[in-house]
This record gives structure tokens, sequence and C-alpha cells, in this order.
């Protein structure tokens, strides 16, 4: 009887044994399920500039878990591995949209998708993502594709050019940068609403102010030539005048931002839009919140006396920013 009692305790903290290591077993990875997302991606773009030109081959980079296969793309169009493992470049060729303005990377039984956004397509919305810096529809990238046209050296375009207005016959409808954090593009995070306002609203003359906190991007020039192409061209194929302002800054960062005023510059020349340039706003009066100290934006001085340029230039009666930008 003994015998038998002391068996039925071995069993039981044998049992008990065997149900604290399952518990041990499973608990952890029962938490690491719960924190870990059900379906981790199997394709992260690394590398996908705002934009690109028509004609030009394009170069775009992703890490793959799986081996990736093309589904639908333009002919032409081919897979790279990288150096990385894991790593792998798409190569689009030249004109690659006229084959396909969507494409496909298949890994796994999933598809990856990449948007081509032309100027004036009525083809789907797109998005600023705060996270990965990207223009993005649903998700998945969009790139937006310009056209190059040096209007200089076209003979066709040089009576328009003639025709055209050398500065807006009504008063502007004006656009102001988005809110970005230092280090990313107002330009970028501002498409998405000027397109939207260019679509809902009637053909009119349009003034877009360029930040002078895109040089901190570190912007490509020909993707951010790319960029400001697309902004001329949307506008326009929706029958709109557009015209651009350029950049103000204290005189330190004038000197600084020098690419971006030659972008803009060989991008005005190159389809005829003119860029308002506003003169004496880099004085430092203009930007100093205390002696010695230069703000982020103009201080009340400034916004005062830039106030006063709007008016007398486009008679448009408006209080800038005090930030210089839009929420």
């Amino acid at each position: 009887m003994a015998l038998k009692f002391l068996s039925l305790i071995f069993v039981g903290l044998l049992a008990g044994f065997v149900s604290l290591a399952v518990e041990s077993a499973e608990g952890p990875q029962a938490a690491l399920d719960s924190v870990l997302p059900a379906d981790q991606p199997d394709l992260t773009w690394t590398y996908v500039p705002p934009a690109v030109f028509l004609n030009d081959i394009v170069t775009l980079s992703f890490r793959s878990s799986e081996t990736p296969s093309l589904v639908h793309y333009p002919r032409g169009s081919r897979l790279q591995s990288g150096d990385d493992r894991g790593a792998w470049n798409l190569v689009l060729p030249a004109a690659w949209t006229q084959g396909a303005q969507s494409i496909a990377v298949r890994v796994g039984n999933r598809d990856y998708w990449l948007h081509a956004q032309l100027p004036g397509s009525q083809d789907g919305d797109f998005a600023y993502d705060a996270a990965s810096h990207r223009l993005h529809r649903n998700g998945d990238p969009v790139l937006l594709v310009a056209q190059r046209r040096d209007l200089r050296a076209d003979r066709r375009y040089r009576m328009l050019r003639q025709w055209r207005p050398a500065s807006p016959q009504q008063i502007p409808r004006l656009h102001w940068p988005a809110a970005a954090a230092w280090g990313t593009s107002p330009l970028l995070q501002a498409l998405p609403r000027w397109r939207e306002a260019m679509r809902e609203d009637s053909a009119a003359d349009r003034l877009f102010i360029i930040d002078y906190r895109e040089w901190l991007v570190g912007w490509d020039p020909a993707a951010l030539a790319a960029t400001l192409t697309w902004l001329v061209a949307e506008a326009r194929s929706r029958d709109h005048r557009p015209w651009l302002l350029s950049p103000l800054a204290d005189q330190q960062r004038a000197d600084e931002m020098a690419m971006l005023q030659e972008v803009m510059s060989a991008v005005a020349q190159d389809l005829g839009v003119r860029v308002y340039t506003p003169k004496g706003f880099d004085r430092p009066a203009f930007w100093e919140v205390s002696a010695g100290v230069i703000g982020p934006w103009l201080n009340a001085d400034g916004r005062q006396d830039f106030a006063r340029w709007l008016s007398h230039t486009f008679n448009l009666e408006v209080a800038p920013p005090d930030a210089g930008w839009l929420p």
C-alpha cells in the first residue's frame, strides 16, 4: 500500500515537471508570436527615387527573403542580384511606362507593386508616407514620371513661348509647402495636397513656393529636377498656369543652397516657366529672433515685408504663415 502511494506521488511529480517544461517552452514562444507581426514582409524597397525622367533607364533596389520574379512588367525589365545576400536591383528600360504603368515583383505567393504616376493621370491618388519618406498608393511605392523637354532647342515651341504671358494674368492661387521634419522634403509632402487642389479647382494661375529646407534633404539633382518638372506638367495638364517662387533664406543659407537654385533655374528654362526671386530677404534683420540668432523662418518684420511684396507683385493680400509652411 505504501509502495503504491509512493508510486502515485512519483507519477504526480513527473507530470508536474512535464507540464512545467511544456509551459516554459511554449510561454516565451507564445509571447514572441504576440510581438512579431503575423505577416512579415518578404520584400522591402530600399531605394525608390521620388521622380524620374521618362527616357532614362531607372534602377530601383529592394531586399527579398526569397528569389524574386517579375510577373507584371514592361518588356526589357530585368532583375539583378546585388552584392549582399537578399539584395536585388530592378532595372527598367527607357520609356518603360509605355509598356506598363504598374510593376509587380513576386516573392513567394505575394506580389509587391510599384506604380508610375504620369502628369494628368486620373488612375489613382497617392499620399506621402512619413515613415518611409516616400509617395505611396495603398502602401505601394509611387514613382513620379516626368518628360524632359528642352523648349529652348525645340522650334515648335518658340511661338508658344512668345505668346505665353510673362506674369500671372489674374491673382494667383498661393501654394505653401507642407510642414516637414528637418531633413525631410516639404515639397514631397505638399505634392498630394497641391495635386488635389488642382484637380478640384478651375483653371488658374498658381504660385508654388519652394522652401529653402529642400537643400537639407540631400536631393539627387536629377530626382529634384524630375519632381519639379512633374509638378509643372501636372499643373499644365489641368489647364493651370504654374509659376515658381524661389526659396527665401538668410545670407548663409542662401549660399548653401546653390544646387537647389541651379536645378530650379534649369527646369524653368527647359519648360519655359518663370521663377520669381524676391530680392532683399536675405538680410539678417528679417531672420533674427534675438541679437545675432537666426531663426528658421522670417521673423515678424520679414513676414510683414514679404506680405507687402506679394501684394505689390501679385495683388495678393495674404499673411505668410508664422513657420513658413502649412500643416
